[in-house]
């Protein structure tokens, strides 16, 4: 994505429907370097991720209102792929890697958690730059392990 200055900012979408949790997390990832695109619910995020083609990674609450995250990462998945995904959810990690299984993802996150710890989460996601849903099964098995 395009900065004002001609910098590339790596883009990021943030799905969440707490909207506090949401921008706290936009906060963090600007100050990271990232451009962020902020939305509430699954029909949000697929219209996001079709207006705006270089979103790197999506951060991806499990729990949204209406569509689960398993089932948008599906939606995504069919309009492109290459791109990163970390997964967040305050349910039991067993419970998220059940609906996930089968989905190649970055990482899992449990809420509650420190903003912090995301951005610096998708720093290195983004400097590795290796996306999750390109990696072979072993590979996703091993990234979508919550346990």
């Amino acid at each position: 994505m395009a900065h004002e200055d001609g910098a590339n900012l790596p883009g990021v979408l943030i799905v969440e429907d707490n909207a506090p949790l949401r921008q706290v997390l936009a906060v963090f990832l600007k100050k990271e370097g990232c451009r962020v695109l902020e939305v509430e619910d699954g029909p949000g995020a697929i219209d996001a991720f079709r207006r705006e083609a270089d979103v790197s990674l999506i951060l991806l609450d499990w729990n949204l209102p209406g569509m689960s995250g398993d089932k948008v990462y599906d939606e995504l998945l069919r309009i492109r792929n290459g791109f990163l995904a970390v997964v967040m959810s305050g349910s039991p990690p067993a419970e998220v890697a059940r609906a996930f299984a089968g989905h190649r993802i970055s990482r899992f996150v449990q809420k509650p958690f420190r903003p912090q710890t995301i951005a610096g989460m998708v720093r290195l996601l983004l400097a590795d730059g290796e996306p999750s849903n390109t990696r072979n099964s072993d590979e996703t098995a091993r990234s979508a392990d919550c346990g």
